[in-house]
């Protein structure tokens, strides 16, 4: 047991000193690397002051050195955590435009500034990826050329959306149809003219001499009625009668009957109150206004479409 506890011991002592050997091989390859960095830094230094015109300040600023992850401490870690990047406002829209170049002369900007960037940019891989973009744009240029071409103004456009657009041309009856139905609901209260007539004529055999063997009779009968809101019916008409017998004890052959009638009828329970009565046209009104704002968002979206693609 003893033998064996002391061998235990030298393995977990042997364990220890090999970690902590290799703990301290890997400071010291950090140190070397950081020692490295330093000193290659310390020359550019001394080549730019060597560079530089007379009167120019030296950039002696060593703290944009990167530090290490290492060497860092914890403070300064949490503090890099805490602090927050600085926000760009956004740019005008006259800068974004001046970024996009026109079609007809966009082949030509575009090898412009791959001529300044080939010049200026200190990085190969800016170069390269610049050269990689102005080839693409030019395949997407090739593929707006066609073998006619029209210069149109953003005036024009929006001229030719409004008048050829299908879902502006369809769109634009809805509110034409609503308004129909407002003025149909309105009309539900205009008073109208009515005119009724009925003719009967009787030739039969009679038996007795007491009844006429032919009679005319023709009426007419004509006026106006209309729907009041809160229900009522009012009705005035005229009426006239004509009638012509064969019947020997008649002293007045044909008979005229004339008259002239009113009338108003107001329901107490069903279809009685002006809301009752008015709600069709408040329906149709507010359908009238949604039918209108559609129509308007339409044109709206449909001239922002236009807009974006234009530019």
């Amino acid at each position: 047991m003893i033998v064996f506890g002391a061998l235990g011991a030298s393995a977990a002592l042997t364990v220890l000193v090999g970690c902590e050997t290799e703990k301290a091989g890997i400071d010291a390859t950090i140190a070397a690397y950081r020692a490295r960095a330093l000193a290659e830094y310390e020359q550019e230094l001394e080549r730019s002051e060597g560079q530089a015109p007379s009167g120019a300040p030296a950039p002696h600023d060593t703290d944009r050195l990167v530090q290490l992850v290492g060497s860092q401490s914890e403070e300064t870690k949490r503090a890099g955590l805490m602090v927050e990047p600085d926000v760009d406002q956004a740019p005008a829209p006259a800068d974004v435009l001046a970024q996009v170049p026109d079609p007809r002369e966009a082949e030509q900007v575009l090898s412009e500034r791959l001529a300044v960037i080939e010049r200026e940019a200190l990085d190969k891989r800016v170069v390269n990826q610049y050269r990689s973009v102005v080839e693409k744009a030019h395949e997407y240029l090739s593929e707006f050329q066609r073998p006619q071409q029209i210069e149109l103004s953003l005036a024009d456009c929006i001229q030719r959306a409004l008048r050829n657009n299908y879902t502006i041309r369809i769109e634009q009856f809805t509110p034409a149809i609503s308004r129909t139905r407002l003025v149909e609901a309105e009309a539900a209260f205009d008073a109208s003219f009515f005119l009724d007539t009925s003719y009967n004529n009787v030739d039969r055999q009679i038996s007795s001499e007491l009844f006429g063997t032919q009679s005319d009779t023709r009426s007419y009968r004509g006026g106006l009625r209309q729907l009041l809101p809160t229900g009522m019916r009012a009705e005035a008409a005229l009426g006239q009668t004509r009638t012509f017998t064969n019947l020997s004890f008649v002293t007045l052959n044909p008979a005229y009957d004339t008259s002239f009638t009113t009338s108003f009828t107001q329901p107490l329970l069903r279809g009685f109150g002006l809301d009752y009565n008015r709600a069709g046209i408040e329906i149709a009104r507010v359908g009238l206004e949604v039918d209108y704002e559609t129509f308007r968002r339409q044109v709206r979206d449909t001239l922002l479409a236009v807009e974006q693609a234009y530019w």
